[in-house]
């Protein structure tokens, strides 16, 4: 699949899924997981070129990031 399939993710129609930045207050770099907050499921991408398009696309386009503490309120 090419990133571009993806883009329900990052155009508005599915705000539902975020990016969890499972290092989030933990001084490192980010390590991003796609992520929906309605279901609590991960959206795994297999082919990392499009994994990492894909975030690219949602970091550029604004799409909501979370920590794992706002993960676990959800």
């Amino acid at each position: 699949m090419a990133a571009s399939e993806y883009s329900y993710l990052w155009d508005g129609s599915a705000p539902e899924w975020v990016l969890l930045n499972a290092n989030a207050g933990k001084g490192g770099p980010p390590s991003y997981t796609i992520a929906n907050t309605a279901t609590k499921r991960a959206l795994l991408i297999s082919d990392a070129a499009d994994d990492a398009e894909v975030i690219k696309n949602m970091l550029e386009r604004g799409c909501k990031v979370i920590s794992p503490e706002e993960w676990k309120r959800l």
